[in-house]
């Protein structure tokens, strides 16, 4: 400790000098003569007349006065900064406050939205406002992360188009598959009724069992698991911008917003044209409402159906349909429907009393518009959270012994339960999986609802909510590891990739998070690219097994594609390679084939049992798939003339261009089909099948 006499106009100030001193610690009356400071001021010396006044009034740097003249000075918490001797408190960037004298501050989801600032106007940076900055200004619309972009015509034109494209493709994709299922159930139906005749005709009727019902029918289950997994993910994975507060990559935003349409969520991309921006209410009840409206039709359709249709295996069919189209809108806003309702009660209070709904801050969790909103919630929450999940359990509880009738013998209980005609109606529940994991589809239910819905609720706007949506997502592939749901190996493999792809996505939120890309060097713009070409190579990944597992359809049903094997030709049992070409035998063997044909169809037809064996020089079973291949699938007979174009008008041949590339896609699938089977002649009349006898 030090003394020091300053002269100031004929009168001698002491002053201390010691160390504690300049750490805020107060000086004493017995050492230098003064009051006692409280830290966080320092002396302040002033001079009136011939009095000298020596008080503790100067507060330091981030403390203030909460009233002028009063002691002590008050630290400023955190999120707030001060200026030597100020009275207030200012906050810092990236934090919000209910007023400016308020010192409970809190922090935004989105740090650039706060900019900080004395007064409450200068809070949120342009284009946004609100409670946390949270709320979109006029000629701005929200996106993921709490995030509010301009408006712009491009935006509105881009976001129409997605969704119409999407609907469109959606409506391709149903219409294929449910025309290759009625198809395929028509010819077997016919041919089938048919097959009391097959013996006098000597031809082999297509059922079932052929090659061509089997490669049409695995071909379109390709299609709808590989739909099933990638729907899933990117209903999930788009849902993190939202539940997870957490500052993505600007880039891994958009990208969410534009596929977001998958989960049928089109309000974020409807947003974007600023023109139509529905409060959480109505998009609660607008998406909530739009499934059950759905199954309202199907039921009412069904409804006509047994009106009008007089057959017990048609008003079958209708009630199969009927409930494949009901579990189908169940699966598809299953995570969107969940997600909503679970954040109807997610409210953020404040301390000046206020209480906001963290989905639309908006919405003041105060009002009574809240009330209702809560009230609905409840209602909805047990028809879709816990209503699907327990719906799917008690259709597969009670009939877990019809989908796994031979727990033993997984191939037996595969081929009973795909012609078990009673559980038909509940194929898209367990279809995809193996018999004895005929429950996965509820265990799928549990885990999305806990990675969106349910996620809101653990440590929110902490790093651990990020790490427990890891672990979650470390769970699920545990689950599929040790299962192996899916009945191919590509399948699991295309459900692992999702998963870690998700973990992956869900590790770089962490890594933002926690702060860890900034120090560390890394580029966010860069990282959201990544983010989005990382959960984009799934489509390519699905298409891929796609077209390979047609390749091998083909390749197993005929030894190649469309029936060549282009590494090796067909040719007929018993001849040599002939130097990788095909050779003149085998043109002349499909020569004498043809012959053998045409001579069988001349001949007179006999109902003896040795009529009835088809040998490997015969042509039974290739006339049957010429037959097949001849006989157009249902409705590619129908050629346009003048009973089509009758009555045709200017306006509604404006309407023939989304129908004719309905009917293009659909006589394009025809023809594959119909190649396929005329294909599928070659590699019959070769005799790889040898003798086969029926009767």
């Amino acid at each position: 400790m030090g003394r020091a006499d300053v002269a100031l106009a004929g009168w001698t100030i002491l002053l201390c000098f010691s160390s504690v001193a300049a750490q805020n610690e107060s000086c004493t009356t017995e050492t230098c003569g003064v009051s006692t400071c409280e830290p966080g001021s320092e002396l302040e010396v002033s001079l009136e007349g011939t009095s000298l006044e020596i008080s503790c009034n100067l507060c330091l740097e981030n403390f203030y006065k909460a009233e002028e003249g009063a002691d002590p000075c008050l630290a400023c918490g955190d999120g707030l900064v001060s200026e030597v001797g100020a009275v207030v408190c200012s906050l810092e960037a990236g934090f919000w406050r209910t007023s400016n004298t308020s010192d409970i501050v809190y922090e935004c989801p989105n740090a650039d939205a706060c900019v900080g600032g004395a007064t409450a106007e200068t809070y949120c940076s342009d284009g946004f406002k609100g409670p946390l900055c949270a709320v979109c200004e006029n000629d701005y619309y929200p996106s993921g992360s709490y995030e509010c972009l301009e408006c712009s015509g491009g935006n509105a034109a881009s976001s129409i188009i997605t969704i119409i494209l999407f609907l469109a493709a959606l409506a391709v994709f149903l219409v294929v598959l449910s025309k290759a299922s009625s198809t395929l159930e028509e010819q077997a139906r016919e041919h089938d009724d048919d097959a009391n005749d097959a013996a006098a005709s000597n031809v082999m009727a297509v059922g079932t069992n052929s090659k061509v019902f089997k490669f049409v029918k695995q071909w379109k289950d390709t299609l709808v698991v590989r739909f099933k997994i990638l729907v899933t993910h990117f209903q999930i994975v788009t849902t993190f911008p939202v539940v997870l507060d957490v500052q993505w990559p600007e880039a891994f935003n958009r990208y969410a917003d534009k596929v977001s349409v998958i989960s049928l969520d089109f309000w974020g991309l409807l947003s974007q044209s600023c023109w139509f921006q529905p409060d959480f209410l109505k998009r609660l009840v607008f998406t909530t409402l739009l499934p059950l409206g759905i199954v309202a039709v199907l039921m009412a359709q069904y409804a006509k159906t047994v009106r009008t249709r007089s057959t017990e295996a048609s008003r079958r069919a209708a009630f199969d349909n009927t409930a494949g189209g009901v579990l189908l809108t169940g699966f598809f806003f299953y995570i969107v429907t969940s997600t909503l309702i679970m954040e109807a009660f997610d409210c953020q209070d404040f301390d000046d009393g206020s209480s906001y709904l963290k989905a639309d801050f908006r919405i003041s969790c105060n009002s009574n518009k809240y009330t209702f909103i809560y009230a609905y919630a409840i209602i909805m929450a047990i028809i879709f959270p816990a209503g699907i999940p327990v719906t799917y359990l008690a259709v597969l509880y009670l009939g877990k012994e019809r989908i796994n009738p031979d727990p033993v013998n997984p191939e037996v209980s595969i081929k009973k339960r795909e012609s078990d005609a009673t559980i038909k109606k509940t194929k898209f529940l367990w279809g995809t999986y193996r018999p004895a994991v005929y429950y996965y589809e509820v265990w799928e239910c549990v885990r999305k609802l806990f990675l969106t819905g349910l996620l809101v609720y653990f440590e929110e706007g902490t790093s651990t909510q990020v790490v427990i949506a890891m672990l979650i997502t470390l769970a699920g592939l545990r689950v599929l590891a040790g299962l192996q749901p899916y009945q191919r190996e590509d399948e699991n493999n295309l459900a692992e990739a999702s998963l870690w792809v998700t973990f992956l996505t869900l590790f770089a939120g962490l890594l933002i998070k926690a702060d860890v890309a900034d120090e560390d060097g890394y580029d966010t713009v860069a990282l959201g690219v990544i983010l989005s070409i990382m959960n984009a190579a799934l489509f390519a990944l699905a298409a891929f097994q796609i077209l390979w597992t047609t390749s091998q359809l083909f390749k197993d049903t005929c030894g190649g594609a469309f029936g060549i094997d282009i590494s090796k030709k067909q040719r007929p049992s018993g001849q040599g390679h002939n130097s990788g070409r095909v050779g003149e035998q085998y043109q002349q063997h499909l020569r004498q084939q043809q012959q053998q044909r045409q001579q069988q169809q001349h001949a007179p037809l006999s109902a003896s049992p040795e009529a009835r064996t088809v040998r490997a020089d015969r042509p039974g079973k290739c006339q049957a798939f010429e037959t097949a291949a001849k006989q157009p699938l249902a409705g590619a007979d129908e050629q346009p003339g003048p009973r089509r174009r009758e009555g045709t008008s200017t306006k509604r041949q404006g309407q023939q261009l989304p129908l004719r590339w309905l009917r293009g896609l659909k006589l394009t699938l025809e023809l594959c089909v119909s190649l396929f089977a005329r294909r599928s002649v070659e590699c019959a009349d070769t005799g790889r099948d040898g003798a086969k006898t029926y009767g």
